[in-house]
């Protein structure tokens, strides 16, 4: 299973890197909207759209920085790690679904099988997290009980 946790991981990898690509395109679209602005001089008009880009830019940096705190999760989890609770890190099955906690990066494709990418800090993830094998968690109003943590 540490082979798959690997690969996981390179996945989710992947996942960050389309959205980094993503967000650096939307940054360079606002910077050159902004030089625009610069050259402009149409009074509160321009005030108004100059507001509004520099607004995206500082949500484009939240997003970056979001992305980077989601690198530094990845690089924490240990693919040899075993404790039989699940932690950042762990591939839980239960009877419904399979769980990677790790980073929110939705559902994932693995292996013919749809595993999902979720956050510690996600509703999800904290009731999942300190459980054991043979448990139940409530999610969206059906049980769930765990039936293996890798």
């Amino acid at each position: 299973m540490e082979q798959n946790k690997s690969e996981l991981i390179a996945l989710c990898h992947a996942w960050l890197d389309k959205r980094l690509d993503g967000l650096k395109q939307a940054q360079s679209a606002v910077d050159e909207s902004l030089q625009g602005a610069v050259k402009s001089s149409a009074g509160d008009k321009h005030n108004t759209e100059r507001a509004h880009l520099q607004l995206q830019a500082e949500k484009l940096g939240q997003q970056f920085k979001a992305i980077d705190q989601q690198r530094l999760a990845l690089s924490k989890i240990q693919s040899s790690v075993a404790t039989g609770k699940v932690h950042l890190g762990s591939l839980v099955e239960t009877d419904q679904q399979r769980y990677f906690i790790a980073i929110a990066a939705g559902a994932i494709q693995f292996k013919g099988n749809q595993i999902w990418a979720i956050a510690p800090q996600s509703p999800i993830g904290q009731l999942l997290l300190g459980k054991s094998v043979g448990e139940s968690i409530v999610w969206a109003g059906k049980s769930q009980q765990i039936i293996k943590i890798y």
